[in-house]
């Protein structure tokens, strides 16, 4: 039994630390699932995790670049939208995993497994054995402080 934990707590770690490289999909378009291996059209609005009950995902021809990434949209409105303030739309912390910042680590989120929060949408990692937004919002105001504490040094961390 304790092997059989012990295994399963390694499986847990492996699993926290995530595949930072999975952010973008191979297209260099943000917010999708199973981010590396995904079309275009398994990516989410960013604006629609603010105006839907859930993200919507975007049409693969409707889409703008700011920076290194690249978004999708539901709508021509939404673009509009996104590109008169790209900042209140685009993730915290780059779209790495906001509690996996808390912890200084450079994480890959499931875009479905999302929070917003005064605003600023905050993503987050999830499989199996761990769930970190529902560790989140357990203590969001500390991890919150201790992510925008880390972010600088854990922004600067290797892709793995």
């Amino acid at each position: 039994m304790k092997k059989l934990l012990a295994v399963l707590g390694l499986v847990g770690f492996t699993a926290l630390a995530g595949n930072p490289g999975d952010r973008l999909n191979k297209n260099g378009v943000a917010l999708c699932e199973e981010s590396s291996k995904a079309n275009d059209a398994d990516c989410f609005d960013p604006v629609s995790y603010f105006k839907s009950p859930k993200p919507v995902k975007g049409n693969s021809s409707i889409r703008a670049q700011v920076g290194s990434s690249t978004y999708v949209f539901s709508s021509e409105d939404n673009k509009k939208e996104f590109l008169a303030a790209p900042t209140k739309y685009i993730p915290q912390f780059e779209g790495w995993c906001a509690y996996g910042s808390a912890n200084g680590k450079k994480i890959s989120v499931n875009p479905l497994q999302y929070k917003v929060t005064d605003g600023k949408l905050y993503l987050f990692y999830k499989d199996f054995f761990n769930d970190t937004r529902s560790k989140w919002v357990k203590d969001e105001p500390n991890l919150l402080s201790k992510a925008n504490q880390n972010w600088p040094k854990v922004r600067l961390q290797d892709e793995e």
